[in-house]
């Protein structure tokens, strides 16, 4: 219980922390706007805005309202739903497009006007230079910056709506809506998500000493991490998961912490070490637990049954956070208790069916990427 207190009471004060964020992943962008990308043809448009917003249908849906509410309940309750998918909607087919290399362009509200009244076929038309153009007319509001590496990014409440009009989405055509390979959605409601994660939760075990050499049981593995932070403070950064397609929700997971005990480094920051036994298998980094799946991509590795693997450092003295895998200090922390370790290969580009209210990607830079994943930073790269 006190694992939830610590989840909700993060997503709760995270405006508060955020206040100055420079990105905000829970708002739509307002505005007459549309999608670029150099090159590309209305087809490829078409296709892969229809692909995100299959995609956004997946996630986190909210509870209906119940009988016991009244009538008037039951309205206020389904129009606050409404208004809260319409909002997840519009945001996520953002994240989507701009997860794939795309490019969010807003143009004055006379032009956009003008536009949004044409037929559809006459939208096309005008549209389509817009679409392809090298240096594409009209604002950039948005693209791929690896937005949540930065821990002032405000993704902890929930979607908020935009005045706006999506000329891209009214010059798609409605014929032929299902588009292949968007089979694996897996949509629950809150409570489902909720039930899910009450089930086997995987806790580390917080030590600046790690752990005494016990054996590791069959199918088992030790991970170890590290935390440097500017203070000493109980900070949770991330969870990571166990890929199971078994387990759709993922029970199996745990959290990257900062402690409050770290210990203190010469240039005045602090060190933390933790350790977890858990399965042996894929992992990867979910995000922050609810409101957010990093399923466009998620930095992922291999845990290898009685092996001990190390994750890295993951830096958090300045607003981006640095994942480094240099053995210098963990070695010298083993030292005295015969446990060798070493280091994990993260790959950046692990996708997974989307759970969450907001969907995005994170990439972990300086480290590879799986084959043939072209979102993120690869989407403009694979044009």
């Amino acid at each position: 219980m006190q694992y939830i207190k610590w989840i909700f009471a993060l997503c709760a004060t995270l405006p508060s922390i955020v206040s100055g964020a420079p990105f905000d992943l829970t708002k739509a962008t307002s505005g007459y706007l549309y999608f670029n990308l150099a090159g590309a043809d209305m087809a490829r448009h078409d296709g892969e805005l229809k692909n995100c917003i299959s995609h956004w249908a997946s996630g986190i849906r909210p509870e209906p309202a119940p009988y016991t509410a009244g009538i008037v309940g039951i309205i206020v309750i389904d129009s606050m739903n409404a208004h809260w998918e319409g909002a997840r909607k519009d945001i996520n087919i953002e994240h989507c497009m701009v997860a794939k290399g795309w490019q969010l362009v807003r143009l004055p509200d006379e032009e956009g006007e003008r536009l949004a009244k044409l037929h559809r076929n006459e939208l096309v038309q005008a549209l389509s230079p817009y679409v392809s153009a090298e240096q594409p007319k009209g604002e950039i509001v948005r693209t791929w910056k690896n937005e949540t590496i930065y821990q002032s990014t405000l993704i902890g409440k929930s979607p908020e709506p935009a005045k706006r009009t999506l000329l891209s989405a009214l010059a798609i055509s409605a014929d032929n809506p299902e588009i292949p390979g968007i089979t694996s959605i897996h949509e629950v409601t809150r409570k489902e998500a909720h039930e899910a994660r009450k089930r086997q939760h995987i806790f580390g075990i917080k030590t600046n000493k790690l752990v005494e050499a016990t054996a590791l049981q069959p199918g088992q593995v030790r991970l170890i991490y590290s935390v440097r932070s500017s203070k000493k403070k109980r900070q949770i950064l991330t969870f990571i998961e166990r890929s199971d397609p078994s387990d759709p929700m993922g029970s199996n997971f745990f959290g990257v912490f900062g402690e409050r005990d770290a210990l203190p480094l010469p240039d005045g920051t602090f060190l933390s070490h933790r350790s977890v036994l858990v399965p042996a298998g894929l992992w990867f980094v979910q995000g922050p637990l609810v409101n957010l799946d990093n399923c466009l991509g998620a930095p992922s590795f291999e845990a290898k049954d009685g092996t001990t693997a190390y994750l890295g450092t993951f830096d958090t003295t300045t607003d981006k956070i640095g994942v480094s895998m240099d053995m210098t200090m963990i070695n010298e922390a083993l030292s005295q208790s015969g446990i060798g370790a070493t280091p994990v290969q993260w790959q950046n580009g692990f996708t997974y069916p989307c759970r969450q209210t907001l969907m995005y990607a994170l990439e972990f830079e300086g480290f590879p990427f799986l084959e043939n994943y072209k979102w993120g930073s690869q989407g403009r790269k694979s044009r």
